[in-house]
C-alpha cells in the first residue's frame, strides 16, 4: 500500500505517498516499504512524495547516460495512438489528446470520471486493481482484455491506488488467478483529487518491470520548459504530463534480476535500490517512470483537477498496455 498523507507547511501542500512492493503469494499487491519501514496491506496510493511547490526535491539525480545494455532513450517513433494534435511547450507532449475509438463500456458509467484501458499488446492481458477499488470492474474481478481492444470504465474522484496488467493467466478471481507474472509488476498509480488541488500519478517500476505501460492524461496540455532534459527533475510548473514506459525491458535485464518462466523466457525484471544496476537500467529505459524509492522529482506527475478547479482541469485518463514511444523518450 502506498498511503497518502497531506501535510501543511507554510501554506503549501505536500503529497507524501509511500513506495512499496506488489509481490505476495497470490500475486496481489502486498507489503509497503518506505525508508526501511514495512506495513502489511493491500496496494493503495502511488509512489512516494511530491516535491514541495516551487522546486524539485533536493538531491534529485541529474540526468545521465543510460546504463549498460539499456534501450536507447529518445528514439523517434510513432506518437501514441489517440494522442493526436501538436506538441505542447518544449515539444514534450500532446495537445488535444483523444481517448481510443469505440471502447467497450464496462462498469458504472455514471461515476464522475472515465478511465480508458487499451490493450495494444499482441496477447491477452488481465487488469488487476488495488483491493478497495476492485468494484470498478464487473463482479470485482480481474478484467481480461483480448489483444488490440479497449474499454472505458466509470471512475470515482476518490480513487487512490494501483492498476497493473498481467498475461498468460488461468483461473479466475484474485485468489485463484495464476499468471506468468507473480509480482514485481509495472504499475499505473493514481491518487485523484488530492493535494495542491491536483491529481497525482506515475508509472512505477519500483518493484520491477513486466509489461510496457503508459498513462495518457486526456484533458490538459502538458507544459514543459524548452530546455527540459529527458529524465531530469520536473519543475513545479511542469504539469499534466503523460508518462510512457514503451520499451520491452525484459530481454536485456541484468541477469541477476531476471524473472523467467519454466521455459527460460524472461517475463520480468526486478528493480533494486537507488543506484543499483537494475534501478539505473530501468530508469535509462523509461526515464519518465518511477524507478526507485523517492524518485519523485523526475517521475511523479500532477495535474490540477476539474473537480477542484471549477470544472477546468484533469478528469479522464487512458492506460495503455504496450504503448508506442513518441519522439521524446518517456512521453507519447
Amino acid at each position: 500500500m502506498r498511503d497518502g498523507k497531506l501535510l501543511g507547511s507554510l501554506g503549501a501542500l505536500l503529497l507524501l505517498i509511500a513506495c512499496g512492493s506488489s509481490d505476495n503469494a497470490d500475486g496481489v499487491s502486498g507489503a509497503t516499504h518506505q525508508g526501511g519501514a514495512t506495513s502489511a496491506g493491500a496496494a493503495g496510493a502511488p509512489s512516494a512524495g511530491a516535491p514541495a511547490a516551487g522546486a524539485p526535491a533536493a538531491g534529485a539525480p541529474a540526468a545521465g547516460a543510460p546504463a549498460a545494455g539499456a534501450p536507447a532513450a529518445g528514439a523517434a517513433g510513432a506518437a501514441t495512438g489517440g494522442a493526436g494534435g501538436t506538441t505542447g511547450s518544449g515539444g514534450a507532449g500532446p495537445v488535444g489528446v483523444q481517448p481510443p475509438m469505440n471502447p467497450t463500456p464496462v462498469g458504472n458509467q455514471a461515476l464522475p470520471r472515465k478511465l480508458y484501458l487499451e490493450n495494444r499488446c499482441d496477447y491477452a492481458t488481465w487488469t488487476l486493481v488495488s483491493d478497495q477499488f476492485r468494484n470498478i470492474f464487473p463482479n470485482s474481478q480481474p478484467y481480461k482484455m483480448e489483444p488490440h481492444t479497449a474499454i472505458v470504465v466509470g471512475w470515482p474522484n476518490e480513487f487512490s491506488g494501483r492498476i497493473w496488467p498481467r498475461s498468460q493467466c488461468t483461473g479466475d478471481g484474485y485468489n485463484n488467478l495464476k499468471c506468468v507474472q507473480t509480482g514485481k509488476d509495472t504499475l499505473a498509480e493514481f491518487t485523484l483529487t488530492k493535494g495542491m488541488n491536483s491529481d497525482w500519478y506515475d508509472v512505477s517500476l519500483v518493484d520491477g518491470f513486466t509489461i510496457p505501460v503508459g498513462i495518457l492524461q486526456l484533458n490538459v496540455p502538458w507544459t514543459s520548459r524548452p530546455d527540459y532534459v529527458v529524465g531530469g527533475p520536473l519543475g513545479s510548473n511542469e504539469i499534466c504530463g503523460s508518462p510512457i514506459c514503451a520499451p520491452d525491458l525484459n530481454p536485456n535485464c541484468p541477469a541477476s534480476q531476471q524473472e523467467k518462466d519454466a521455459g527460460g523466457k524472461v517475463w520480468g525484471c526486478k528493480s533494486g535500490a537507488k543506484g543499483s544496476e537494475a534501478a539505473m537500467y530501468l530508469k535509462a529505459g523509461c526515464p519518465s517512470s518511477y524507478s526507485y524509492d523517492f524518485d519523485d522529482p523526475q517521475s511523479l506527475f500532477r495535474c490540477p483537477t476539474a473537480a477542484q478547479n471549477n470544472g477546468t482541469g484533469a478528469k479522464d485518463y487512458d492506460i495503455i498496455y504496450c504503448p508506442m514511444q513518441g519522439a521524446l523518450a518517456g512521453f507519447p
